[in-house]
């Protein structure tokens, strides 16, 4: 059983009232996640140290260069992926985009990329962009009334490039399952792009386990 009480205590934020002692609500999700103490108390400490560039040769810098690995390390084990595969960046959103920009470079006029009506914006706009940039062409996987993907309308042919889909909606909260969509991936040599910044604190992401190519999140969420 979980203690809530103890839990809720580790969130300064939640503790806060309006000015007539009325407790705040936190319902911005797009804004991010509440903030742990320990997790202010190491960005507080961090910066009170010092804050410095990468890969210098004074002590400082290579403190922050241990640092960066660790976490490098941490999150590799968040998704069950590897370290030299984790890419940090601003958010979820211009890492997409720059993905998406980099790998355009392999796409030509005719080739295809599927998307869902269940992702949001940020793993489709750039798929677009791309598509509206090389001639490829969007095909689209639909949703059923009650939310799931309808995977009758997955469509998938010798020129499709990449699968994106999301692992949760962050509209409808529907999890997705990736296996059918990555073996569907698999048997045309299509690349797999996961949105996984409404599933990762709520379910395994298990990046190895599923053969997912590409897991992108977001940790202030």
């Amino acid at each position: 059983m979980i203690d809530l009480d103890a839990v809720r205590a580790q969130f300064p934020a939640l503790s806060a009232t309006t000015a007539d002692g009325t407790p705040v609500v936190h319902a911005d999700a797009p804004g991010g996640t509440q903030v742990p103490q320990q997790v202010i108390t190491a960005m507080a400490g961090y910066l009170e140290a010092g804050n410095t560039n990468t890969h210098g040769f004074f002590a400082r810098s290579r403190q922050t260069d241990a640092l960066c690995a660790q976490v490098r390390d941490q999150v590799a084990a968040f998704v069950e992926g590897t370290p030299d595969g984790v890419v940090f960046g601003p958010t979820m959103t211009t890492l997409t985009y720059h993905f998406a920009d980099a790998l355009s470079r392999q796409f030509n006029a005719g080739d295809r990329i599927v998307c869902t009506r269940l992702d949001h914006d940020a793993n489709v706009s750039p798929w677009l962009a791309v598509a509206a940039r090389t001639g490829a062409t969007i095909d689209w996987v639909d949703i059923h009334d009650d939310g799931a993907l309808d995977l009758s309308t997955l469509r998938v042919g010798p020129r499709t490039r990449l699968i994106a889909f999301p692992g949760a909606s962050n509209a409808l909260g529907t999890v997705v399952d990736p296996s059918p969509l990555v073996d569907a991936a698999g048997s045309v040599g299509a690349l797999t792009f996961m949105d996984a910044v409404h599933a990762a604190p709520h379910v395994p992401i298990a990046q190895h386990d599923v053969d997912v190519d590409v897991v992108v999140c977001s940790p202030y969420k």
